[in-house]
């Protein structure tokens, strides 16, 4: 059975993570707001790249496993 301090430790972290990621106001909201359209550019400019045929020849393993680094993140 989990004690009272861990039971709080619990509560403030989750309480922690609601507020960086749906609250805006805050610095660490606003840093995680960033990276995420820094995510989302990334993910736009790799689909892009991958529609160049000679750079999709030449650098698909590093496009696929960026591709999939961002889309588990997003998970």
């Amino acid at each position: 059975m989990a004690s009272r301090e861990e039971k709080n430790s619990n509560i403030n972290w989750k309480e922690k993570l609601f507020t960086v990621i749906f609250e805006a106001e805050t610095r660490a909201g606003k840093n995680f707001d960033i990276l995420l359209l820094i995510l989302i550019l990334i993910s736009i400019i790799l689909v892009m790249v991958e529609s160049v045929p000679s750079l999709l020849q030449e650098y698909d393993s590093y496009l696929y496993k960026a591709e999939w680094t961002i889309t588990i993140l997003f998970t």
